[in-house]
């Protein structure tokens, strides 16, 4: 591929090329001096002439408007970005802070073995940068998580770069108006179907360990139920082999559900065993920004409290849906009423019928509504007992035990008979099932979930 740029070349006034740091078939990336303040950046230029909608050039606006907004120690620091015209062709300029170091795949290449404990210090390095991602609003999906996408410099830091959605994301591929980005052997099998979860990260960072721990190309391992097939080719520890075929679940939902999850899982001590075959949740991470929990713990007790949540697109349509119940039917009764009325039949049967089934219909939609802006939820567990308290409108309802008879604690979901999926909290009182929690998000779910978890083995097994 001929190349735009040669070494010395100015470009904009101010750049001036060192050289080629890496080539793809739709550009390059140099690295460059800022003629300013002498700082080495790197700068990645895209090629558009094989654009064939010319509202690409927005979306690639807004994807570098996007890395503008992320401030992460292990994310290069955005600089600029804008465009240049040639004779021929136009091209779009990304200008990042440069990272020293080499990607892992060059690590590889140069004969580093990584031992054990150092893939599982990069797997939690690039956790914690995932997790910074999902719990932006909205959450950032990389969907190019791959070894040549993480440099790693020499004192072992870890830094994501080429957020493959600023280059790619105008390739159309497989279907007809979607687009998927990502590389064979590394990406989800959702993504060959342009759909991307917080998940679908997950499984391209167990697909990037399993190379390290292999040294061979995910594509090019042996599968089994169309799963990667990667344990007699490894000798490590049985729960970092768990971990680690939960990550490359084929299907998204039996993955874990975030970054937060998987690296609260990764980081567990396993020197006591935990309840009921339970995973433990030792690690205490910081509580989501922007959280709607209000979490209070001793050594005895626990108090955590939910809150009603904003006006949030969720609830707006919530309130939505019940207006239009509401609507269609005193509409339809209305219609259905003159009808019978202009047939010269009784009424009043048909009347009492027909409005309660018209009330029926609104009141789920208008309950969600009003406990969605007003309902409270408080959850306190001490050393004997436990009580889960639900209040809406003056109005209570309590469950309550003996921690002991705790089980097991979960965010889970399940589906309606119209395949709309719902998450929630779950706690176990024995064999009776407790939902709370509906109204936050995953991550908040996972987190308050390993919260609990975490006291609950404090006050089952206390330090000696």
């Amino acid at each position: 591929m001929k190349r735009l740029h040669q070494t010395n070349d100015i470009i904009a006034n101010r750049y001036r090329i060192v050289k080629v740091l890496g080539e793809g078939g739709s550009g390059t990336t140099y690295e460059a001096e800022d003629l300013v303040n002498y700082h080495c950046v790197a700068i990645k230029v895209v090629f558009l002439s094989e654009v064939e909608d010319w509202k690409v050039l927005e979306l690639l606006e807004r994807e570098a408007k996007v890395l503008a907004n992320l401030t992460h120690q292990r994310i290069p620091k955005y600089k600029d970005y804008f465009y240049l015209d040639s004779q021929s062709d136009r091209h779009f300029y990304l200008v990042q802070e440069l990272v020293t170091g080499k990607s892992l795949g060059e690590w590889i290449e140069d004969g580093w073995h990584p031992t054990e404990a150092e893939v599982k210090d990069i797997a939690v390095q690039i956790l914690s940068i995932l997790t910074y991602l999902q719990q932006l609003n909205p959450a950032v999906i990389h969907r190019d998580l791959k070894p040549q996408n993480l440099i790693r410099n020499q004192a072992g830091e870890i830094y994501l770069v080429d957020f493959g959605s600023v280059q790619d994301v105008y390739r159309r591929t497989l279907t007809r108006n979607a687009t998927f980005v990502g590389t064979f052997g590394y990406m989800p099998p959702e993504q060959l179907l342009a759909k991307t979860y917080l998940a679908s990260d997950l499984y391209s960072l167990g697909a990037s360990l399993i190379f390290l721990l292999t040294r061979t190309h995910p594509a090019d391992l042996p599968q089994k139920r169309m799963k990667i097939d990667f344990r007699s080719l490894v000798n490590i520890n049985s729960h970092f082999a768990d971990w680690l075929e939960k990550m490359l679940e084929p299907a998204i939902e039996d993955r874990y559900h975030s970054a937060t999850e998987a690296l609260q899982v990764l980081q567990r001590q396993p020197k006591i065993p935990a309840f009921k075959g339970q995973t433990q949740f030792l690690a205490t991470l910081p509580q989501p920004q922007g959280s709607k929990i209000w979490l209070r713990k001793t050594p005895t007790k626990l108090v955590a409290k939910l809150m009603p949540i904003r006006w949030q697109d969720k609830t707006i349509n919530a309130g939505l849906l019940a207006a239009l119940s509401i609507l269609l039917g005193v509409g339809f009764t209305s219609i259905f009423l003159e009808f019978l009325a202009f047939a010269g039949i009784d009424l009043s049967w048909f009347i009492i019928i027909l409005l309660f089934g018209t009330g029926l219909a609104a009141f789920l939609p208008v309950a969600k509504l009003i406990w969605c802006l007003w309902g409270k939820t408080t959850l306190k567990i001490e050393k004997d007992r436990f009580c889960l308290t639900m209040r809406c409108w003056g109005v209570s309802w309590h469950r309550f035990g003996k921690t002991s008879d705790i089980t097991k604690i979960e965010a889970t979901s399940d589906r309606d008979e119209r395949g709309k999926k719902s998450l929630y909290c779950l706690l176990w009182h024995g064999v009776k099932p407790y939902k709370f929690g509906s109204n936050l998000t995953p991550i908040e779910q996972d987190w308050l979930v390993g919260e609990i978890l975490d006291f609950l083995e404090l006050i089952r097994f206390p330090p000696q």
